[in-house]
């Protein structure tokens, strides 16, 4: 029971860094358009809508948890976008 409980853990994880990759190769092409485009890295407002559609979204139980994930995605987002734009 508890090595199937593993593998679909497994199975989920290897999702998340699937859409991880994916969502920073697009976050890539942001910066690249930002920079093209003289605009800021940080967008206060797409900010907060992104978080307000994921947690309406979330059951209640997890919200929490959701918000403090989404935080450190954001927060990773925008350290690889300055990246790109101070080495470019």
């Amino acid at each position: 029971m508890l090595q199937e409980l593993r593998k679909s853990i497994d199975v989920c994880d290897d999702e998340i860094a699937k859409s991880f990759i994916k969502r920073m190769k697009t976050v890539s092409e942001i910066a690249a358009y930002k920079r093209k485009n003289n605009l800021q890295t940080f967008d206060a407002a797409r900010e907060k809508e992104l978080k307000e559609r994921i947690l309406q979204s979330t059951d209640e139980n997890m919200r929490d948890y959701m918000g403090e994930l989404f935080d450190k995605i954001l927060e990773l987002s925008k350290k690889y976008q300055g990246n790109l734009t101070k080495n470019s």
